[in-house]
């Protein structure tokens, strides 16, 4: 049904979906849906309504709006801090979504802090070669002067990804990557 649990998670997936094929209004308004009815089902507190929150986020970061995205981000990253604990992955996702939100406001020295903090704790949870762990060190290398940083990241990511990939478009572009957070089954 539609407030089944799982129905919920594959919402959630396909407006992370629909969020990379630019669709944001369509994105926002799946995973808003999704928002409210985990809240209903599983509480406010619930690390799955706390990720769909931060998908909410990156939704609203897409579309330019950071002050929003940082509003969202910061709380669902405190509860998710609360929940499952600094360095679990949905937490891990969520903080590389926060700084995002606060390099997207000008908040540059916060945003690295944060941005480096994330990579090297999704080293120790994740391994150093994890596709979010590579996301989270080309977001932490992003705004830096280290060009050889830069490339090592980016030799990284065409090897986890392959040649052509979407995500290396978007790093030769200079934007910041996204880790989604895909909900499991209850």
């Amino acid at each position: 049904g539609e407030l089944h649990v799982e129905t919920l998670a594959a919402v959630v997936t396909l407006a992370n979906a629909v969020r990379v094929t630019d669709d944001h209004g369509r994105a926002h308004e799946l995973l808003e849906l999704a928002v409210i009815r985990y809240h209903s089902v599983l509480g406010d507190d619930h690390p799955f309504t706390l990720a769909a929150s931060a998908g909410l986020a990156a939704v609203v970061r897409a579309g330019g709006e950071f002050e929003e995205a940082r509003r969202i981000d910061l709380e669902a990253l405190g509860g998710l801090r609360r929940s499952v604990g600094p360095d679990h992955p949905f937490t891990l996702s969520c903080a590389n979504g926060y700084a995002a939100d606060l390099f997207g406001l000008g908040d540059r020295q916060e945003g690295q802090q944060l941005a480096a903090d994330t990579w090297q704790r999704s080293r120790l949870v994740r391994g150093a070669e994890h596709p979010d762990t590579l996301a989270c060190a080309w977001n932490a290398v992003l705004g830096g002067a280290d060009s050889e940083a830069r490339a090592q990241v980016t030799a990284a990511l065409t090897k986890a990804y392959g040649e052509g990939h979407p995500v290396l478009a978007r790093t030769a572009a200079g934007e910041r990557l996204e880790t989604d957070i895909d909900l499991p089954p209850l």
